[in-house]
């Protein structure tokens, strides 16, 4: 458990999963067409109906340009990518895969 505040407690929550998120935020918020979010699933999802997503060539462009940072990971393949991602997760060593 882990105080938020007087008489509050956020049960299980660890930092480490929020820096994962961010990892795939920035995936979904340039590239959300990228490998690394649905990789060879995609067609499959799609034809199946669970997604609907317009091609990678329509889809409206961010907001901004991405950062430095952002820019290494969206460069990632989805292999690197996933290996960021769990590496991330389990930077104290308490990474649950249960």
């Amino acid at each position: 458990m882990y105080n938020i505040g007087p008489g509050q407690c956020r049960p299980g929550f660890r930092h480490e999963l929020a820096g994962t998120l961010a990892l795939f935020a920035v995936l979904q918020r340039h590239r959300s067409d990228h490998p690394a979010l649905l990789g060879p699933w995609r067609e499959l999802l799609t034809e199946a109906g669970f997604i609907s997503s317009p091609p990678p060539e329509t889809q409206p462009p961010a907001a901004q340009a991405p950062n430095i940072p952002e820019a290494e990971i969206l460069d990632l393949d989805a292999e690197r990518f996933d290996l960021l991602a769990y590496l991330v997760c389990a930077h104290h060593g308490k990474l649950r895969l249960i």
